[in-house]
């Protein structure tokens, strides 16, 4: 009975570790999706011609700060913090076309911004179905992003 009840203990433990590592690359993907957003959005403030989109721009810059402040802080509360590895990729949402946007107008930016919008929401799926045993704080978080990301996109399409 003793053996039983040893590995029931083993079994809950390796669960716990699995939940745990699996909250942690959850939160560590919605973080990376919400800096490339950020990053993103840097880059095509200045030169958003259009005031509407700009401000559309700028208020959800701040939506995914705060979202990326929040995973961080359930990654530190979870002890989980990842070192920034540096082949990480670094690309952001635009990647090289950005640069076309620097002669474009407002329907091509909104255009760039609403695919972003999709990719996030790809990849943010593609997150969550990675990680079933992830906990539903993280999860929760993670669906928060993807509805903020799914307005986004619904209101680029006043700029397409």
């Amino acid at each position: 009975m003793d053996n039983m009840q040893l590995s029931k203990t083993e079994g809950e433990e390796l669960k716990s570790q699995e939940i745990a590592a699996e909250t942690a690359a959850l939160l560590h993907q919605c973080a990376l999706c919400c800096k490339q957003a950020t990053d993103s959005f840097s880059q095509l403030i200045p030169i958003i011609t259009d005031e509407g989109l700009r401000l559309l721009v700028r208020r959800y810059g701040d939506l995914c700060e705060g979202c990326s402040e929040g995973c961080r802080r359930l990654l530190k509360e979870r002890e989980k913090i990842r070192e920034k590895n540096e082949s990480e990729p670094r690309s952001s949402w635009l990647s090289s076309q950005v640069k076309l946007a620097f002669r474009s107008g407002t329907s091509t930016v909104a255009a760039l911004l609403f695919d972003g919008c999709h990719a996030m929401i790809r990849d943010l799926y593609a997150a969550l179905h990675r990680a079933p045993c992830a906990d539903g704080e993280s999860r929760r978080t993670v669906y928060r992003l993807i509805g903020t990301a799914e307005d986004f996109r619904e209101e680029l399409k006043d700029f397409l």
